[in-house]
């Protein structure tokens, strides 16, 4: 089977597509992903604070994270960290406003899937997707590599 072959297709049913957290605070970037992750077939769990992130990865079953880098009362390394500690296996993309190149490796240093910067396509979301819930990878959290 092909990679691209093993995306979920859409269904009516909402309970059986993967959940993405989705912690980003600027309310047109979070619609922008919101958007292009319910295309990619996915069930986003849009919030825009690091409380209601951590609150979401305790009471919901979620697949793959995207964290804006700096939320109003935290960062992305916080959401690493919780990411970890919830026991949970999951990818954790990091998103930027500006390519900065200290946060990039201290993001992927700290454990994290990813890292995009804005302006988010769809392709690019897509390929992250894929890579993170279908193709697997050393790069999720709480894995033992």
């Amino acid at each position: 089977m092909k990679p691209a072959d093993s995306l979920p297709v859409k269904d009516s049913s909402v309970a059986r597509l993967p959940h993405a957290l989705l912690a980003v605070g600027d309310a047109d970037e979070r619609e922008t992903l919101r958007s292009i992750l319910t295309e990619c077939g996915l069930q986003p769990i849009p919030c825009s604070t690091l409380k209601e992130a951590k609150a979401s990865l305790t009471s919901d079953a979620i697949s793959l994270a995207f964290c804006e880098d700096r939320l109003s009362d935290g960062d992305y390394a916080d959401l690493l960290c919780a990411a970890r500690s919830s026991g949970q296996r999951i990818p954790v993309v990091v998103c930027s406003r500006q390519l900065d190149l200290s946060v990039y490796l201290d993001a992927m240093e700290l454990g994290a899937y990813d890292f995009m910067v804005r302006p988010y396509h769809k392709g690019d979301v897509a390929w992250i997707v894929q890579g993170a819930l279908w193709k697997g990878g050393p790069r999720v959290i709480g894995a033992h590599n």
